[in-house]
Protein backbone atom coordinates (compact mmCIF):
# COMPACT_ATOMS: atom_id res chain seq x y z
CA UNK A 1 0.00 0.00 0.00
CA UNK A 2 1.37 3.40 -0.95
CA UNK A 3 -1.54 5.70 -0.19
CA UNK A 4 -5.30 6.14 0.15
CA UNK A 5 -8.20 8.30 -1.04
CA UNK A 6 -9.83 10.48 0.16
CA UNK A 7 -7.22 12.02 2.44
CA UNK A 8 -9.86 13.36 4.83
CA UNK A 9 -13.25 12.19 6.10
CA UNK A 10 -16.07 13.86 8.05
CA UNK A 11 -16.55 13.11 11.74
CA UNK A 12 -19.50 11.02 12.96
CA UNK A 13 -20.15 9.53 9.52
CA UNK A 14 -19.03 6.18 8.09
CA UNK A 15 -16.91 6.75 4.97
CA UNK A 16 -15.30 4.42 2.44
CA UNK A 17 -11.54 4.90 1.99
CA UNK A 18 -9.86 3.38 -1.08
CA UNK A 19 -6.40 1.88 -0.60
CA UNK A 20 -3.86 2.69 -3.32
CA UNK A 21 -0.80 0.64 -4.19
CA UNK A 22 0.47 -2.57 -5.71
CA UNK A 23 -0.62 -6.19 -5.23
CA UNK A 24 -3.75 -5.20 -3.36
CA UNK A 25 -6.61 -7.66 -2.91
CA UNK A 26 -9.58 -7.32 -5.31
CA UNK A 27 -11.57 -5.52 -2.60
CA UNK A 28 -9.21 -2.79 -1.42
CA UNK A 29 -11.34 -0.33 0.50
CA UNK A 30 -12.01 0.26 4.18
CA UNK A 31 -14.98 1.75 5.98
CA UNK A 32 -13.99 4.15 8.75
CA UNK A 33 -15.98 6.20 11.23
CA UNK A 34 -14.37 8.75 13.53
CA UNK A 35 -16.24 10.33 16.41
CA UNK A 36 -14.34 13.63 16.60
CA UNK A 37 -12.11 15.83 14.40
CA UNK A 38 -8.37 15.11 14.38
CA UNK A 39 -6.50 12.14 12.92
CA UNK A 40 -7.48 8.49 12.68
CA UNK A 41 -5.06 5.67 11.91
CA UNK A 42 -6.47 3.51 9.13
CA UNK A 43 -7.23 -0.02 10.38
CA UNK A 44 -5.13 -1.88 7.79
CA UNK A 45 -5.22 -5.69 7.96
CA UNK A 46 -1.52 -6.67 7.85
CA UNK A 47 -2.49 -10.18 6.68
CA UNK A 48 -4.12 -8.80 3.51
CA UNK A 49 -2.24 -5.56 2.77
CA UNK A 50 1.45 -4.74 3.07
CA UNK A 51 2.61 -1.24 3.91
CA UNK A 52 5.83 0.24 5.25
CA UNK A 53 4.13 2.59 7.69
CA UNK A 54 0.89 3.48 9.37
CA UNK A 55 -1.48 5.73 7.42
CA UNK A 56 -3.62 8.38 9.10
CA UNK A 57 -6.69 10.02 7.63
CA UNK A 58 -7.61 13.58 8.65
CA UNK A 59 -11.02 13.82 10.31
CA UNK A 60 -12.81 17.12 9.78
CA UNK A 61 -15.86 18.75 11.31
CA UNK A 62 -17.18 20.03 7.94
CA UNK A 63 -19.06 18.02 5.34
CA UNK A 64 -16.81 16.32 2.77
CA UNK A 65 -17.49 16.39 -0.97
CA UNK A 66 -15.79 13.90 -3.30
CA UNK A 67 -15.40 14.75 -6.98
CA UNK A 68 -17.30 12.77 -9.58
CA UNK A 69 -16.27 12.13 -13.18
CA UNK A 70 -16.46 13.53 -15.76
CA UNK A 71 -15.48 16.96 -14.48
CA UNK A 72 -13.25 18.46 -17.16
CA UNK A 73 -15.39 21.56 -17.75
CA UNK A 74 -17.06 24.03 -15.37
CA UNK A 75 -20.47 22.66 -16.39
CA UNK A 76 -19.43 19.14 -15.32
CA UNK A 77 -17.79 20.21 -12.06
CA UNK A 78 -18.95 18.67 -8.79
CA UNK A 79 -21.37 21.05 -7.07
CA UNK A 80 -20.38 22.02 -3.53
CA UNK A 81 -21.95 24.03 -0.72
CA UNK A 82 -19.36 25.83 1.44
CA UNK A 83 -18.13 25.47 4.06
CA UNK A 84 -16.89 22.01 3.17
CA UNK A 85 -13.78 20.02 2.35
CA UNK A 86 -13.37 18.73 -1.21
CA UNK A 87 -11.49 15.57 -2.16
CA UNK A 88 -10.35 15.14 -5.73
CA UNK A 89 -7.62 13.64 -7.86
CA UNK A 90 -5.68 14.81 -10.87
CA UNK A 91 -5.39 11.74 -13.04
CA UNK A 92 -2.39 11.30 -15.25
CA UNK A 93 -2.28 10.96 -18.99
CA UNK A 94 -0.70 7.82 -20.41
CA UNK A 95 3.06 8.06 -19.77
CA UNK A 96 3.80 6.70 -23.25
CA UNK A 97 2.46 7.94 -26.53
CA UNK A 98 2.89 5.49 -29.38
CA UNK A 99 3.76 7.09 -32.71
CA UNK A 100 3.59 5.62 -36.18
CA UNK A 101 5.84 6.23 -39.13
CA UNK A 102 6.60 4.68 -42.50
CA UNK A 103 9.09 1.85 -42.21
CA UNK A 104 10.66 -0.69 -44.44
CA UNK A 105 8.88 -4.05 -44.60
CA UNK A 106 11.48 -5.89 -42.47
CA UNK A 107 11.94 -3.08 -39.91
CA UNK A 108 10.38 -4.17 -36.61
CA UNK A 109 11.75 -1.38 -34.42
CA UNK A 110 9.46 0.63 -32.16
CA UNK A 111 9.63 4.27 -31.12
CA UNK A 112 8.34 5.64 -27.87
CA UNK A 113 8.05 9.23 -26.69
CA UNK A 114 7.72 9.98 -22.99
CA UNK A 115 6.06 13.11 -21.68
CA UNK A 116 8.72 15.09 -19.80
CA UNK A 117 6.15 16.66 -17.46
CA UNK A 118 2.57 16.25 -16.41
CA UNK A 119 0.19 18.38 -18.46
CA UNK A 120 -1.09 19.88 -15.22
CA UNK A 121 2.35 21.35 -14.31
CA UNK A 122 2.08 24.27 -16.72
CA UNK A 123 -1.53 24.94 -15.76
CA UNK A 124 -0.68 25.04 -12.03
CA UNK A 125 2.34 27.26 -12.56
CA UNK A 126 0.38 29.66 -14.78
CA UNK A 127 -2.68 29.73 -12.50
CA UNK A 128 -0.63 30.40 -9.37
CA UNK A 129 0.96 33.44 -10.97
CA UNK A 130 -2.49 35.07 -11.16
CA UNK A 131 -3.28 34.58 -7.45
CA UNK A 132 -2.05 37.60 -5.44
CA UNK A 133 0.26 36.56 -2.64
CA UNK A 134 0.92 33.07 -4.01
CA UNK A 135 3.77 31.64 -6.01
CA UNK A 136 4.28 28.25 -7.59
CA UNK A 137 7.40 26.13 -7.50
CA UNK A 138 8.06 23.01 -9.49
CA UNK A 139 9.04 20.14 -7.27
CA UNK A 140 12.55 18.88 -7.86
CA UNK A 141 12.34 15.77 -10.04
CA UNK A 142 8.71 16.30 -11.06
CA UNK A 143 7.27 12.93 -11.98
CA UNK A 144 5.02 12.61 -15.02
CA UNK A 145 2.59 9.79 -15.43
CA UNK A 146 1.70 9.24 -11.76
CA UNK A 147 -1.41 10.31 -9.87
CA UNK A 148 -0.88 13.41 -7.77
CA UNK A 149 -1.35 11.45 -4.55
CA UNK A 150 1.82 9.43 -5.26
CA UNK A 151 4.08 11.91 -7.07
CA UNK A 152 5.92 15.12 -6.27
CA UNK A 153 4.06 18.06 -7.77
CA UNK A 154 4.30 21.82 -8.11
CA UNK A 155 3.42 23.45 -4.84
CA UNK A 156 1.77 26.72 -3.94
CA UNK A 157 3.33 28.75 -1.19
CA UNK A 158 1.82 31.76 0.55
CA UNK A 159 3.74 35.02 0.77
CA UNK A 160 3.16 38.04 2.97
CA UNK A 161 2.45 41.46 1.51
CA UNK A 162 6.08 42.51 2.15
CA UNK A 163 7.37 39.55 0.15
CA UNK A 164 5.12 40.00 -2.88
CA UNK A 165 7.71 42.07 -4.71
CA UNK A 166 10.32 39.27 -4.63
CA UNK A 167 9.15 35.69 -5.12
CA UNK A 168 12.53 34.07 -5.72
CA UNK A 169 15.09 32.71 -3.27
CA UNK A 170 18.34 34.62 -2.78
CA UNK A 171 21.25 33.59 -5.05
CA UNK A 172 22.79 30.37 -3.79
CA UNK A 173 19.75 29.54 -1.63
CA UNK A 174 17.10 27.00 -2.39
CA UNK A 175 13.55 26.99 -1.07
CA UNK A 176 13.05 24.93 2.07
CA UNK A 177 11.67 21.46 1.32
CA UNK A 178 8.12 20.41 2.19
CA UNK A 179 7.66 17.78 4.88
CA UNK A 180 7.82 14.42 3.12
CA UNK A 181 9.91 15.63 0.16
CA UNK A 182 12.84 13.33 -0.55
Amino acid sequence: MTGFFPLSVPSSKETEVELIGYNLPPVHALRVKAEKPGELELPIDAERVRSRRAFKVVVGSWPEAVESEPNDTPEQATKITPPCAVAGRIWHSPPREPRSSRREEADYSKSEIRNPKSEIDESLLTSAATVPGHTAQEGEGSVAGQPIDTAPSPRLSHTTSEERGNHSAAPGESPSPRPGDT
